[in-house]
């Protein structure tokens, strides 16, 4: 890094720190459990808010919650769960810590009295989903989506820089990174929507408004059963509009290395039955090396209306623009002159209403569509082109829509049962296909359920099947591709001390339009090809969970899980390079985390997490870009309002097989490694009564690494946010 830059960097972190010292406030901890007033089993899943504040979360698997308020006496606290009545109660803040225990009573409840989430399974499997609340995402300070979801268990992230186009994202090595497509399996959800590009099955992370998410809710495990092909690595869904109902407005100022610079807005108001709001990003960075700067705008809005009679419907629209450099690889060559720009527009209406007491629908229509426009950057020498047959330009025009319907009956004591449908249609219009306008028609209906055997157990089980008509332009036999799914979640949860779940499920996942048509050379010489004989791919899981709270100063939980997958598709380096089915991939691994507060009475943390992956191909073939170990610990200390956290990542080494190297049709290309990486972070965050501030330094000891072949990514960084909300 330059000198001159690190010099600049300490400078503004000395700075803050002098303006850290004052306005000091104090914070009010609320925390407690929620029980069933019946059963006195732990609920969770539970959403818990302050009324007239944006500070809302999630109760865990043990029904506990935390929670922290400012500068008040007094508090409204509102608790709501499917299946139960709604809790209000006003609480007096009379110390600094608040403890709570309630109660909720068992109800048939209509669709005005719960909190509509879009990610069903989360009140038909809670067992298998890890909820991140909003407090958890804004004290990473990570620079992107991808950035933050890469430090959490069991999930990696491979890019070229942060908020980069080529973005690969694996839960449980169900992914990897190659050329041509990007062998996606995990589907990613915005307020319960799918957002993948048809093309690649990847999203285009440079739209998703990271700064306006307010809950991320994961599964490991396949969820096909529900969501069908795109989800059988495991699904993410990103919340936006979780309890953000409230009169705001709230502004955000980002400064840091690299010239960095990021601007964020958010306005809410209610009136009425009627709420709506508005977030918009603007962000700007040179990046850390040549050719990696990025530009992104973002534009969010909503409409909800609500009524008495259990109706609820939302109208949301989401507009990006990013224009991206692409490094390309650490040496001398064309590829580092690529660049791209792009516009995503994401229009979403759902429906909710109780047609009977005890029986409810939900409607969901979506559209998205994604125009990409690659380009040379200007300055790229003339010769480069000439001998390497460069595309001046390339265009991508992908287009998504598809509606889902659910029917949901909680007339049952014990059990919920939900019944629906979804059918999509996806064209691409891309220069790289060997077909005009490619398509994709998908249709699938599921059966959900979850019955409370008694004792502390309950039995979740689905199956689904899907149908897809792959069509290449119209004039060739169109390919189709379908599949029974099935699931069952045994689960205990007696109290609020332990919980133990055992999971069977089943995936599918159809090629994607990229798989089977790709024809492409490179700017480095790699030629990739489509395969238009690949066989869809699934796999059986088994997953077996146990979580144990012994108190609220030290809990944990562990995992072990077992993958078979057949025909997984995968892009064989060779000349060409093509797509093709595997026979077969067994992957095992295990996974632990623990949250542990030495001292009750010193607000001191520790969290960790470690995972373990063994991944082996049955005929011997080299499985890549796979970490066997990775990890994470977390340091927290608290104090009045500031907070203090080190933050350290870790994976260890990676194999990747060097496509730049010469190819020798004996051997292939060489076999090489990434060595394993450790990297430590520091966040300093101070609250006052104007503005809330925000330091952080990332990469500490200033290491030299990659996470992709000859893509070196960014040393020591500083980052500096300003924070105002006002209501």
């Amino acid at each position: 890094m330059n000198k001159k830059y690190e010099i600049q960097d300490l400078y503004k972190i000395f700075l803050l720190i002098i303006a850290l010292s004052f306005e000091m406030i104090f914070a009010s901890i609320i925390s407690g459990y929620i029980y069933n007033d019946i059963s006195g089993d732990p609920i969770p899943n539970a959403n818990i808010y302050i009324i007239g504040n944006d500070n809302g979360t999630a109760s865990d698997p043990h029904g506990y919650f935390i929670l922290e308020e400012y500068n008040k006496s007094e508090i409204e606290l509102e608790v709501s769960v499917i299946g139960f009545k709604k809790y209000i109660e006003r609480i007096p803040i009379t110390n600094d810590t608040v403890e709570l225990e309630i109660k909720l009573t068992p109800t048939v409840l209509k669709y005005n009295e719960i909190k509509v989430q879009g990610l069903l399974s989360s009140r038909l499997g809670s067992e298998t989903i890890k909820v991140i609340n909003h407090q958890e995402i804004q004290k990473s300070q990570k620079e992107s989506l991808t950035d933050y979801l890469k430090s959490l268990p069991s999930v990696d992230v491979q890019f070229g820089h942060p908020n980069g186009r080529n973005t690969n994202l694996s839960i449980r090595g169900s992914s990897d990174y190659k050329p041509g497509g990007y062998n996606n399996r995990v589907l990613v959800l915005l307020d319960g929507f799918p957002i993948l590009i048809p093309n690649s099955g990847s999203p285009d992370w440079n739209s998703i408004p990271l700064e306006n998410i307010n809950r991320i809710e994961i599964t490991n495990n396949s969820a096909s059963t529900q969501y069908g092909h795109n989800s059988m690595g495991g699904v993410i869904n990103l919340i936006t509009d979780y309890k953000n109902d409230n009169d705001r407005i709230e502004l955000n100022f980002t400064s840091g290395s690299n010239s960095t610079y990021k601007f964020n807005f958010g306005y809410n108001k209610k009136i009425s039955n009627f709420s709506y709001g508005l977030n918009g990003t603007f962000r700007t960075s040179q990046g850390h090396r040549y050719n990696a700067d990025s530009h992104i705008n973002r534009l969010q809005t909503f409409i909800k209306y609500n009524d008495l009679s259990g109706r609820n419907y939302r109208l949301n629209y989401l507009v990006s623009s990013s224009d991206i450099g692409h490094p390309g690889f650490d040496l001398e060559g064309a590829n580092q002159y690529r660049r791209s720009n792009r516009t995503s527009h994401y229009i979403q209406l759902q429906s909710f209403y109780a047609v009977s007491n005890g029986l409810s629908m939900s409607h969901s229509l979506y559209y998205n569509n994604f125009y990409t426009h690659y380009t040379n950057r200007e300055d790229i020498p003339q010769n480069w082109i000439d001998v390497n047959n460069l595309d001046e330009e390339t265009y991508y025009k992908d287009n998504n829509i598809g509606l889902r319907s659910e029917v949901i009956l909680t007339k049952l004591s014990r059990w919920v049962v939900l019944l629906g449908f979804d059918v999509d249609l996806a064209t691409s219009n891309v220069d790289l296909l060997y077909y005009n306008k490619p398509s994709q028609f998908s249709i699938g209906s599921f059966l959900q359920s979850k019955y409370s055997i008694g004792n502390g157990f309950s039995l979740s089980t689905g199956l689904r099947y899907d149908w897809r008509k792959t069509n290449p332009d119209g004039t060739d036999i169109a390919k189709i591709f379908k599949n029974f799914t099935p699931k069952v979640i045994l689960s205990y949860n007696k109290n609020k001390n332990k919980s133990f779940s055992l999971c069977y499920s089943e995936g599918f996942r159809a090629p994607s339009i990229s798989e089977l048509y790709l024809e492409h050379q490179t700017s480095y010489g790699l030629y990739v090809l489509g395969n238009d004989t690949l066989k869809a791919e699934t796999v059986k899981s088994f997953d077996i969970t146990h979580k144990h709270h012994y108190s609220k100063q030290w809990e944990y939980s562990i995992s072990l899980f077992h993958n078979r997958y057949n025909d997984m598709i995968d892009f064989v380096y060779n000349i060409p390079t093509k797509a093709e089915n595997r026979t077969g991939v067994i992957a095992n691994g295990f996974e632990y985390s623990f949250s542990l507060q030495p001292l009750s009475e010193f607000n001191f943390f520790i969290r960790g997490s470690y995972s373990y992956l063994d991944m082996n191909d049955i005929d011997c073939t080299d499985i890549l870009y796979r970490s066997k170990y990775t990890g994470n610990l977390s340091l927290q200390y608290s104090f009045d309002s500031l907070d203090l956290a080190l933050q350290t990542n870790g994976q260890s080494k990676q194999l990747y097989e060097d496509f730049l190297e010469p190819f020798e049709p004996d051997v292939g290309f060489p076999i090489k490694v990434l060595p394993q990486i450790i990297l430590p972070d520091l966040i300093i965050a101070k609250k006052t009564k104007l503005f809330n501030y925000k330091i952080k330094i990332s990469n500490i000891f200033n290491q030299k690494y990659e996470l992709i072949q000859n893509y070196t990514m960014p040393t020591r960084t500083c980052k500096i946010t300003i924070n105002k909300t006002i209501k």
